[in-house]
């Protein structure tokens, strides 16, 4: 009975230390924590960017941030583009303002010529958002164009 309770008190003793201790000492992140007071600098210092909208009880979310934290280190020892996350549950105003319907969104922010932003929808994986990143990037990009055509009466017969 002593032994047992001399355990658990060893146990708990050990699970308080470790929780002082990760309070004591956050964990280094590449991913920055983008938030209305923050986002025109970040969006000033940064040609390229990625940011993921997420809210914290997404079961989606929750699986894709340790890729995203990979994600976030590896973009900026290869390829020098910010990675950045936003919370839409504590900065819901701000999410609307891009445009933000389900969770995880990924947008990538392109600042030249004209402050573009791309939802990107492919792979949730390093490789597919690198590609896309590195295709952005170029001088010679284009945002996709629209499948909406506009008809009128000079181009209705062309169209149709």
């Amino acid at each position: 009975m002593i032994r047992s309770s001399l355990t658990l008190c060893l146990l708990s003793a050990l699970f308080l230390f470790q929780k002082i201790k990760a309070d004591e000492e956050p964990e280094q992140s590449d991913v920055f924590v983008l938030t209305p007071d923050n986002a025109d600098d970040f969006f000033a210092q940064n040609d390229i960017a990625v940011v993921e909208f997420y809210a914290p009880w997404c079961g989606h979310c929750k699986a894709f941030a340790p890729e995203y934290e990979k994600i976030a280190t590896d973009f900026k020892e290869t390829i020098q583009v910010a990675v950045a996350k936003t919370d839409c549950d504590a900065h819901g105003q701000f999410c609307q303002k891009y445009d933000v319907g389900g969770y995880p969104t990924i947008k990538i922010f392109r600042k030249e010529p004209n402050n573009e932003m791309y939802e990107y929808k492919g792979a949730r994986s390093n490789e597919g958002i690198k590609e896309k990143v590195l295709e952005m990037k170029e001088a010679s990009w284009e945002p996709p164009k629209s499948a909406v055509v506009e008809l009128t009466k000079e181009n209705f017969n062309e169209v149709i």
